[in-house]
């Protein structure tokens, strides 16, 4: 696993930029700027697709594990809140997100932490 330490490393980095932006688009949301959220949550889902497949190259089964046992209800929330931007739906948009998204993201951000940390310590 050594070897893909990189790797490691920078998906541990863009998850908290991911982490930051959700947080940042529930914000503006909040504010009454929806429209201007559109982008940035555009590139949180592109980065969530990114660590995805980034982690599906890692050959440890209980990184590979993790993915399934989580993902599942974080791309179910990525998707309601998608639809939410599709259809111009502000309130639900941020309340998935408050009550869905930003919740599962952390928990996931957790569960990440603790399975690859161990790597980039060796």
């Amino acid at each position: 696993m050594e070897r893909y330490s990189d790797v490691i490393r920078q998906v541990l980095d863009l998850k908290e930029t991911g982490l930051e932006g959700l947080e940042y688009i529930r914000m503006q949301i909040q504010k009454g700027k929806f429209e201007d959220t559109i982008g940035l949550f555009s590139d949180v889902v592109h980065a969530f697709a990114s660590i995805e497949q980034s982690l599906q190259t890692l050959p440890d089964e209980k990184v590979k594990a993790m993915l399934q046992e989580n993902n599942a209800k974080l791309t179910s929330s990525f998707d309601l809140v998608a639809s939410a931007y599709e259809s111009g739906d502000r309130i639900n948009a941020f309340e998935t997100i408050q009550f869905s998204l930003l919740p599962a993201y952390k928990r996931w951000v957790k569960k990440l932490d603790r399975t690859l940390q161990p790597f980039i310590l060796v």
